[in-house]
């Protein structure tokens, strides 16, 4: 039995390969509407977030660098801006009058001088 295999496989190794023969098709246009009003209501990308077929591999994100490591963890020269936010506010029901104030206080935490 061991014999037949080898001799089948020796005969399957010498056999002439021939080239397979495709038959060409004539491939239709575009079905259905292709009018531009048709087109233009088909769903239009703006982003790769927008795109179902985007992919969030570990190659496409950045590598590490002073202000991110490679885990996502903050750098050396991590920074984040910061805003706080003072609001007082008064309504008077009876004139139907809103007063108020607010305070913002920015503090920039970035080497940059934002000027």
């Amino acid at each position: 039995m061991k014999s037949y295999a080898l001799v089948f496989m020796a005969l399957t190794a010498c056999a002439q390969q021939r080239p397979v023969q495709l038959a060409p098709v004539q491939m239709d246009t575009l079905a259905g509407d292709t009018s531009a009003a048709a087109l233009r209501s088909r769903p239009v990308f703006d982003t790769q977030r927008d795109d179902p077929f985007a992919t969030t591999n570990r190659i496409d994100w950045p590598g590490p660098n002073r202000y991110r490591s490679a885990s996502g963890a903050p750098g050396p020269d991590y920074w984040q801006q910061r805003a706080d936010y003072t609001i007082v506010a008064t309504l008077d029901t009876g004139t139907t009058e809103l007063t108020g104030s607010v305070e913002i206080r920015y503090t920039n935490n970035s080497p940059d001088t934002l000027r």
